[in-house]
C-alpha cells in the first residue's frame, strides 16, 4: 500500500512555533518532539536574476538551469537523430525504395543559415522540410509513421486542463519530459492534475486510487516515519498531559460534556504544553467522530474545504476519515475540496492528530471503538459567511456522538508578521504600530501589551457573541491565525444556545494561555497560545 508522506531532510533542527518561523529557544525538556527540516541552499538567489526575466526564466536562472537556447538546440538534436535513425532504418528495410525516390527527387540543397557540415538544424522550421514521399507507393510499403506526439490535455479523473492546475502559470518544468510524464501517475500511468494526484519534490506521483486515498503527517517539515519521532511524540505528548493538573476549578478532568475545544498548532515544544490543557479537559466518552477545524496555511482558501483522503497516518496508528459525513457536507454544495498536495503539506491539521490519537488511546480500549475523524479548512470568511457555515455544523454539534477540534495560535508579534500593534499605557483605544525607530516602550513592556490584546480578544470568545469576536478582531488586527475557525465554531454554539437554556453551555472557557517568548524591543517576535473548551 503506498503511503504518501511528506519531504523530510536528514538532519533534525527546531521547530517554528507558527506557521512562520520564529527565533529558537532552549527546550525545556530533555524531550525534543518539534522538528523541521533545513532550507535547502539555492546555488543563486534571486536577486542576482536581470529584474526584467520573466517568472518562470527567474527560476531557471536562480536554479542554475539550462537556458532556453540551450534547451532549444538540445530538442533538435534529438528530433533530428530521430527522424536519421527512422530515415536509416527505412532504407535497410526497403533499399530499392529509397534509391527510387532519391533518384526520382533529390533532395534540395539547404540554406546555410539552415545547417552546415554535421547537418544539425537551426530551426524547427527548417528542420521540418523534408522531401515529400513518392505518391507511387507499392504495396510491400510501411504503413505511415506518426512523428507526432498527443500530450494529454485534461486530467482523467476530474478533466481540468492539465498544465498550470492551480492557475499560476507559472508551475515548475522538468527538462526532458514531455507534460504528460509530468502529469502521469507512476503506478498506473493515468494522466491527473494536482487536485487529484499526491507528489513531492523526491517522490513519485501517484493518483489518489493508487496512493488508496491516504495521506502521510509530518511534524513541521518532518515525515512521521523518520526514526525516533513516533517514540518521542508518544513520550512527549504523555508528558505534557500529565503536567496538567487533575482538576480545574474544582472540576474533574476530562470535563463532562466538553466536546469542544481550542488549542494551537504550532511546534510541539512551544505549543504542546499549552494544547494538552486542552485535550485533557476534552470529553470523548461518547464521541463516535471528531470534527477538526482549521485555517488554510498553504492556499488561499474562500470558503470551507473538505479532504479528499480516507484516512490520516500518525506515528502510532491511522485516523480514518467519516467519508459518510464528507459527503453529506459536500452534498450540501457550500464546501470545496482540498487540494492534495495543501492536504498533505496543511499543519494545521495534522499538529492535532498525535493528541487526538494519544487521547483515543486514553478513552477507548479497543480499535473497533475508535472515532473516525472529520477534518476541515476554514477559509476566509466574513461575519455573515461563518454563521451561514456555522449553521451548517450545528446539527453535527447538538449530536452527543461528535466532538470538536478548533485549531489556532493567537497573536502573531513582530514585523516580520507585519503586526507590531502596541496599547500606550494599557489603552487599547489608542492602538498604534510601533517602527524599529522607536524607543523601547516600558508603560507597558511590548509582551505585557500582547497580552492584553490577546486578552481582549479570548473575552470576546468567551462571551459567546460572534459579534463581539468580529468587532474585536477589525479594533485590534489581532493576528489570530485561526479566527475564522473560531468564528464559525461560536456562531455555531449561538444556534444551540438560542434554541435552549444554557446552563453554562455553549460557550467557550479559556484555561491556558502561554507565548513562545516575551518581547522587549520592536526588533523581537513571538506567538500566542491559548487553550479552551466548552460543554454542549
Amino acid at each position: 500500500m503506498f503511503l504518501k508522506r511528506k519531504r523530510s531532510e536528514s538532519e533534525f533542527s527546531v521547530a517554528s512555533p507558527s506557521a512562520f518561523s520564529s527565533p529558537p529557544r532552549p527546550f525545556a525538556s530533555s524531550i525534543d518532539i518539534c522538528f523541521t527540516s533545513p532550507s535547502p541552499t539555492r546555488p543563486q538567489s534571486r536577486s542576482m536574476a536581470p529584474s526584467h526575466l520573466p517568472s518562470r526564466t527567474l527560476k531557471r536562472f536562480r536554479d542554475n538551469r539550462p537556458s532556453d537556447e540551450l534547451i532549444h538546440r538540445r530538442t533538435l538534436n534529438i528530433l533530428y537523430s530521430a527522424a536519421q535513425k527512422q530515415k536509416q532504418q527505412q532504407q535497410q528495410q526497403w533499399p530499392e525504395e529509397a534509391t527510387t525516390q532519391v533518384q526520382a527527387q533529390p533532395e534540395t540543397p539547404r540554406d546555410s543559415g539552415s545547417g552546415s557540415g554535421s547537418g544539425q538544424q537551426t530551426s524547427l522550421h527548417s528542420f521540418w522540410e523534408l522531401p515529400p514521399i513518392s505518391a507511387a507507393v507499392s504495396s510491400a510499403s510501411p504503413p505511415p509513421v506518426d512523428c507526432v506526439i498527443y500530450a494529454p490535455t485534461s486530467c482523467e479523473d476530474c478533466g481540468q486542463t492539465l498544465g498550470g492546475e492551480d492557475g499560476d502559470g507559472d508551475s515548475m518544468d522538468i527538462d526532458g519530459l514531455d507534460g504528460g510524464e509530468q502529469t502521469s501517475c507512476r503506478a498506473c500511468g493515468k494522466h491527473v492534475c494536482s487536485h487529484c494526484s499526491i507528489t513531492n519534490l523526491g517522490e513519485q506521483r501517484r493518483c489518489l486510487n493508487c496512493a488508496d486515498k491516504k495521506v502521510g503527517g509530518g511534524v513541521a517539515g518532518l515525515g512521521w516515519t523518520a526514526s525516533g519521532v513516533g517514540q518521542g511524540l508518544w513520550v512527549g505528548a504523555y508528558s505534557f498531559l500529565e503536567e496538567v493538573p487533575d482538576t480545574i476549578n474544582n472540576n474533574n478532568l476530562p470535563i463532562s460534556g466538553a466536546k469542544v475545544v481550542i488549542a494551537p498548532h504550532a511546534g510541539y515544544s512551544y505549543s504542546g504544553p499549552c494544547a494538552a490543557w486542552a485535550y485533557k479537559c476534552l470529553d470523548l466518552s461518547k464521541a463516535k467522530r471528531i470534527f477538526i477545524l482549521g485555517p488554510s496555511h498553504t492556499y488561499y482558501l474562500s470558503g470551507c474545504a473538505l479532504t479528499k483522503f480516507a484516512k490520516y497516518e500518525t506515528p502510532f496508528g491511522d485516523l480514518t476519515v467519516d467519508e459518510a459525513v464528507i459527503q453529506a457536507l459536500r452534498d450540501t454544495g457550500k464546501f470545496q475540496d482540498i487540494p492534495s498536495s495543501s492536504d498533505v503539506n496543511e499543519h494545521s491539521l495534522e499538529m492535532h492528530l498525535p493528541y487526538i490519537y494519544k487521547r483515543i488511546t486514553q478513552t477507548f480500549s479497543s480499535e473497533s471503538e475508535y472515532p473516525t475523524i472529520v477534518p476541515i479548512l476554514v477559509g476566509d470568511n466574513n461575519g455573515p459567511e461563518e454563521k451561514e457555515f456555522g449553521d451548517l455544523l450545528a446539527p453535527y454539534l447538538k449530536d452527543p456522538e461528535n466532538a470538536f477540534v478548533v485549531s489556532s495560535d493567537f497573536c502573531h508579534w513582530g514585523s516580520r508578521f507585519s503586526y507590531t500593534a502596541y496599547a500606550p499605557e494599557g489603552n487599547v483605544q489608542q492602538i498604534q504600530s510601533l517602527t524599529r525607530r522607536t524607543a523601547r516602550p516600558t508603560n507597558p513592556t511590548i509582551h505585557e501589551s500582547i497580552k492584553q490584546i490577546d486578552h481582549l480578544a479570548m473575552d470576546a470568545v468567551e462571551s459567546g457573541d460572534h459579534n463581539s469576536f468580529v468587532d474585536n478582531l477589525k479594533h485590534t488586527k489581532n493576528t489570530v491565525c485561526g479566527r475564522h475557525p473560531i468564528g464559525v465554531m461560536m456562531a455555531a454554539l449561538e444556534v444551540l444556545a438560542k434554541e435552549g437554556a444554557q446552563d453554562g453551555k455553549y460557550h467557550f472557557k479559556f484555561v491556558q494561555y502561554q507565548r513562545s517568548s516575551l518581547v522587549e524591543d520592536v526588533s523581537d517576535s513571538s506567538v500566542s497560545y491559548a487553550s479552551a473548551y466548552a460543554i454542549v
